[in-house]
């Protein structure tokens, strides 16, 4: 979508596939009911909590998380 903060042109995605959102100090990742889904690690989630070095796949593109200081 034009309104995303990320925006990634791939037929894989959906206009909002994903969230990320700070709470409590750790970045949590939300499926936005996306047609593909999206998996953390190899596995399909709807929610979860990243830790460093998290693979993240939203259709055919992998996001790497890094943790910085």
């Amino acid at each position: 979508s034009a309104s995303a903060d990320l925006r990634i042109d791939s037929s894989g995605l959906s206009r909002t596939h994903l969230s990320l959102t700070y709470v409590d100090g750790e970045y949590v990742c939300q499926d936005l009911n996306s047609s593909n889904g999206v998996f953390l690690n190899g596995v399909k989630i709807h929610s979860a909590t990243l830790r460093d070095g998290d693979q993240l796949q939203v259709g055919g593109v992998v996001l790497i998380y890094r943790e910085g200081d």
